[in-house]
């Protein structure tokens, strides 16, 4: 006899779960005017728990939605990640003892919830996970997808470029194109494209896609300016110049911003030349600064501080030396995947200088090994600042290199 599963009646429906969302989003925006984001999760986790025992169809509708805009507003600083997967699991199971299922037409309940979980991943790091609920989260919802087909597309490409995969993330854009991305998001599709162009090689093509996006109308100041910034980068990348990297961030400058002054103290450590070391301000003096708005948060930071220890020379070697270890694990972690490149190409650097040869092929090897993957194995190099050190004998003698060379030569 064959096992059975007694078909449990659904009570829920998309107008009674659309209801729900707008009465307890009316009650959390009130919480969020009255004590913020901190406010309005600590509620939300809240309401969990006071309906645990709440077994009818409308209190498991609501601790679901509650469930939902914890997951949504998620904050690391106010519960783990580890809570957060419980979080998730409790959904599910609620999803299920009110009999839905994900081949139903309520499917898109299990969307948004792996959509959220995308969302959590990434923000804490973990890249690969985050691409994979995404791609769980469309899936699950193939007829109603979070944010539509063409918003699924430009998150497919975000989260692709980020693995280093800008072919892919290409074909993902130019998808999201077709299919007509909302207005609000025309420009993270424009940028996102401009990088992965950047990233893969296409430096020529990324920096005419930003200035027709300059004479796009509409622009407000903050996409301006992000917009400047890559065609910066473009120039570097071409040229191995900063001085116009390092006049934008300087004081009255047009990037005098804490990421933007933040990000080129990394390019000025990868490239060769030393005369722009002196450009780079003290962390310190960064946070004393209130006009650039100071964010210590995620990884970069604190490999950028890591770098800062390695400059000086009144740390004992080996001190440097752990405390960059201590680093390299948050790397792979950084929101997006130039950050990760100049990380490795800062160290890379940094360890030649200090002739730790052997440390130094490390790093650079790491620097090489994503190069060539968001290139499709076109150059070894992706920013193009690197080359002088895969010149050098103690780099291009290493057995890896070798095997490269005598290819190349069949």
């Amino acid at each position: 006899m064959k096992n059975f599963r007694p078909r449990i009646s659904v009570s829920w429906s998309r107008g009674r779960i659309d209801r729900a969302k707008r009465e307890i989003k009316a009650e959390l925006d009130t919480v969020y005017a009255a004590s913020g984001a901190s406010g309005r999760l600590r509620r939300s986790l809240e309401r969990v728990a006071e309906m645990e025992e709440d077994s009818s169809v409308k209190g498991q509708l609501h601790r679901y939605v509650y469930i939902m805009s914890a997951l949504v507003h998620y904050d690391v600083k106010q519960f783990g990640l580890a809570q957060a997967r419980k979080l998730a699991t409790l959904a599910e199971a609620i999803l299920q003892t009110q009999g839905i299922q994900p081949s139903s037409v309520l499917a898109f309940t299990y969307g948004e919830l792996h959509f959220a979980l995308s969302q959590i991943y990434r923000g804490v790091g973990e890249h690969r996970i985050a691409a994979w609920e995404q791609a769980i989260s469309h899936y699950l919802a193939h007829r109603d997808p979070v944010g539509g087909e063409a918003f699924q597309a430009l998150g497919a490409g975000v989260h692709a470029l980020r693995l280093g995969h800008a072919g892919a993330a290409l074909t993902s854009f130019a998808e999201a194109e077709s299919l007509g991305v909302p207005s609000g998001l025309s420009f993270r599709l424009r940028i996102e494209r401009i990088r992965a162009l950047r990233f893969s090689g296409q430096i020529e093509k990324a920096a005419t896609v930003a200035e027709e996006t300059l004479g796009v109308s509409g622009l407000s100041e903050v996409e301006r300016r992000e917009i400047e910034w890559d065609r910066i980068c473009c120039r570097a990348q071409l040229t191995g110049d900063l001085a116009p990297m390092v006049r934008a961030v300087r004081k009255k400058g047009s990037h005098h911003h804490y990421g933007y002054v933040l990000e080129a103290s990394f390019w000025i450590r990868v490239v060769s030349s030393r005369e722009w070391l002196g450009e780079i301000r003290k962390l310190d003096s960064l946070d004393r600064d209130r006009s650039l708005q100071p964010d210590k948060r995620g990884g970069f930071f604190k490999c950028a501080l890591a770098l800062e220890h390695c400059y000086d020379s009144a740390i004992p070697m080996l001190s440097r030396l752990q405390r960059v270890g201590r680093v390299l694990p948050r790397f792979s972690g950084m929101v997006t995947v130039d950050k990760e490149l100049l990380a490795w190409g800062a160290v890379a650097r940094w360890l030649a200088r200090n002739r730790s040869f052997e440390l130094a092929t490390i790093a650079l090897n790491e620097y090489r090994a994503l190069s060539l993957k968001l290139t499709d194995g076109g150059r070894e190099d992706c920013l193009g600042l690197l080359a002088d050190m895969m010149a050098r004998d103690w780099f291009r003698e290493q057995p890896a290199a070798k095997v490269i060379e005598f290819r190349r030569a069949g």
